[in-house]
């Protein structure tokens, strides 16, 4: 059985508006959000008047709390394995309505 002959433009003309347009609204966010990380300890220290070892006392905290988190023992025993080792994923506690095993 042989296929009607479709030209490539006309295959991939409605698809490529459509990643286009994707393509810009992810660029556009992950623009803003680099900018956000980059401008914050700015702010912080010369807007807010922080020193900068209170932005650094604030920055560790805030990571060793998500590391820690993403390391619990109930992180760990609720998720699938994963290459990430995020706990972002995790399925909720035990009497929240939520299927945990």
């Amino acid at each position: 059985m042989e296929r009607p002959a479709v030209s490539r433009a006309g295959r991939t003309g409605h698809l490529a508006g459509t990643v286009l347009a994707l393509g810009t609204v992810s660029l556009i966010t992950d623009v803003s959000s680099e900018m956000v990380s980059a401008i914050l300890p700015l702010y912080l220290v010369a807007g807010l008047g922080l020193s900068p070892a209170v932005y650094g006392l604030i920055d560790g905290l805030y990571t060793g709390a998500t590391a820690a988190a993403g390391a619990s023992p109930r992180c760990r025993r609720w998720t699938p394995r994963r290459a990430t080792g995020s706990c972002s994923a995790a399925r909720p506690p035990r009497g929240t309505g939520g299927s945990a095993p």
